[in-house]
């Protein structure tokens, strides 16, 4: 949000734009890019614990061991999906797609390139 220079209210409205974008686009997205994009803690801190369980992390039983927990625990979450997910969406935005309402100067509005700014 503070990243965004939002508020609480356009931060929401914001993803509600998304996600109608998103269907609009028939792009589909997993538990944890939604979670990640609504900086829900809740639900991020509940997937990890999932994964962490799924993955056997109590059974580190070595230090040299973490590695391969951590590495399990990514392939539970699906951590490689995330930036194919985000990747679709950015492409989706920058192709010009925009929500249907979506004002121009909306929060879903590409900054302009680096050079148009200047001229």
């Amino acid at each position: 949000m503070e990243a965004l220079d939002l508020d609480p209210a356009e931060y929401q409205q914001l993803l509600e734009e998304l996600a109608e974008f998103l269907a609009e686009q028939g792009l589909e997205t997993s538990e944890l890019t939604r979670a990640l994009l609504a900086q829900d803690t809740a639900r991020l801190e509940r997937l990890l614990r999932e994964a962490a369980q799924r993955a056997g992390v109590q059974r580190i039983e070595r230090s040299f061991q973490e590695g391969q927990y951590s590495q399990g625990m990514q392939q539970q979450l699906g951590v490689g999906d995330v930036a194919r997910e985000l990747q679709a969406i950015s492409d989706a935005l920058g192709a010009g797609a925009r929500p249907a309402g979506a004002a121009a100067d909306g929060p879903l509005r590409r900054p302009p390139a680096a050079g148009a700014a200047a001229r």
